[in-house]
């Protein structure tokens, strides 16, 4: 079996290095095909001609092999995005081929972490920077999620969408159990809030709460409105980012924690208008979150995209506040 896969290996690697350099701008279902049609060939042979144990032992030999190459040739044209779809399509493909309907490997003996790995890595590098930048919010707004409670302290808003309207109302009520940020061991705490990613909502701007001097538990009570349409509400990553900020008079505010809120869970957007009464809207708390390491595969992938100016400033506001998130811990 060894001694097959050997022989057999030498040939896929051959196919996947003609992959490679198959032109992207290429279907790469034509790219692929000559691959997929030497495996068909070379399985259909073998497993008429091999007990089973050893056509599986095969199977499992040469798909482990299959994912390494893919992996290498992970390594090239990095900011070429029909190159990664391109290979995307080739693991697809080769995932079908493998498992042969059934007949094949099963789906677990498939999805090893090497698959799932190289999965991601190629879903990520087949995106583009703005599907990444959403890709990277619903990254955080699954860490806050999985946070440990109120670590940097919370917020309390309530939030509802009015279909007639089109508009997002929400309503900074709190902040509680802030980190002291000044000598005296207190903040002067103020909210910065965002409809995110930017490039979904371009023409709104950012709003502010007041500064609330010398407070560790600050009341703010303010009302905001957002004219959005509720399909912007629905996108992936779509959310309002809360920041909390301790006011400086000298040099950069410093960073108390980030809050999101995603806009597909807010009450209004998927129920009837008439069922929702503003009065009786209940709060949300929400626990302040540092970056960490939620969305660094993201982020990694947007800085090699040098040529790209959203993506680098992008990159570059949220490299700021990991830094003084690692400043602060």
């Amino acid at each position: 079996v060894q001694t097959l896969a050997t022989k057999i290996d030498a040939r896929i690697a051959q196919h996947i290095q003609e992959l490679s350099v198959c032109s992207d701008s290429n279907n790469p279902e034509d790219c692929i095909t000559p691959l997929m049609r030497f495996l068909e060939q070379e399985l259909q042979y073998l497993n008429m001609n091999l007990v089973q144990e050893n056509f599986n032992s095969l199977l499992e030999l040469l798909w482990n092999h299959t994912l390494d190459l893919l992996k290498d040739a992970t390594k090239q044209e990095v900011e070429k995005l029909d190159y990664f779809r391109k290979l995307q399509f080739a693991l697809q493909s080769l995932e079908l081929c493998f498992h042969g309907e059934g007949c094949g490997l099963s789906k677990d003996a498939l999805h090893t972490p090497a698959f799932i790995a190289l999965e991601k890595k190629l879903d990520l590098c087949s995106s583009t920077s703005r599907k990444l930048i959403e890709k990277y919010f619903s990254a955080r707004i699954q860490q806050q999620e999985e946070a440990t409670p109120e670590k940097y302290g919370a917020v309390t808003i309530k939030a509802f969408y009015r279909h007639s309207e089109q508009k997002l109302y929400i309503e900074v009520l709190n902040a509680v159990n802030l980190l002291p940020m000044d000598s005296n061991g207190l903040s002067d705490p103020f909210i910065q809030l965002t409809l995110e990613p930017h490039h979904e909502f371009p023409e709104i701007a950012t709003r502010t709460t007041e500064c609330i001097k010398n407070n560790l538990h600050p009341l703010f009570d303010e009302a905001f409105e957002f004219l959005v349409p509720p399909e912007k509400c629905k996108q992936d990553g779509a959310c309002l980012l809360l920041t909390v900020f301790d006011y400086d008079t000298l040099g950069a505010n410093d960073l108390e924690g980030e809050a999101f809120l995603p806009l597909c869970r807010v009450l209004g957007l998927n129920e009837p208008e008439e069922s929702i009464n503003p009065s009786r809207v209940p709060q949300i708390r929400l626990s302040l979150t540092h970056p960490g390491t939620a969305g660094n595969d993201i982020l990694k992938l947007l800085g090699t995209r040098k040529r790209d100016k959203e993506a680098q400033a992008f990159v570059k506001l949220r490299k700021q506040r990991a830094k003084y998130s690692k400043e602060l811990a």
